[in-house]
């Protein structure tokens, strides 16, 4: 089964012939999104959510029953790609599902290594 989508077209030739012969013009399917980019981002967010729940625990957040504190500093980091998804579909070029799952896996990336390199400092200073 192809992923091509097909437009028929009435060609007007020069006599004005309106019942001329419909010419087929071939329209590219968009693209879709593949795994590798879906198997990276979940991998990266799973991480994420776990460095910020250590990062968490070593700080102290979840000790005397502050557990809401410790659980939204584990998903802080979906929250930050989520907004920066939403801020780049005002421009129309990434408003399809490959480019978001771009933006995602790159913000993910970028917010989980600038938590390893905090915690990369806290551990050479204690």
């Amino acid at each position: 089964m192809s992923s091509r989508t097909f437009t028929i077209e009435t060609v007007v030739n020069q006599d004005n012939n309106i019942n001329a012969t419909p010419e087929i013009i071939d329209n590219p399917a968009p693209r879709k999104v593949s795994m590798l980019i879906v198997v990276i981002a979940g991998i990266l967010t799973v991480y994420g959510v776990l460095q910020g729940y250590v990062t968490g625990m070593r700080a102290g957040i979840g000790e005397g029953g502050r557990i809401g504190e410790l659980i939204g500093q584990s998903i802080g980091v979906i929250v930050m790609a989520l907004m920066a998804v939403a801020i780049f579909q005002i421009f129309k070029r990434f408003r399809n599902q490959r480019s978001r799952w771009k933006i995602y896996s790159w913000t993910i990336f970028i917010v989980c290594l600038s938590n390893l390199i905090r915690l990369a400092q806290g551990l050479s200073v204690a």
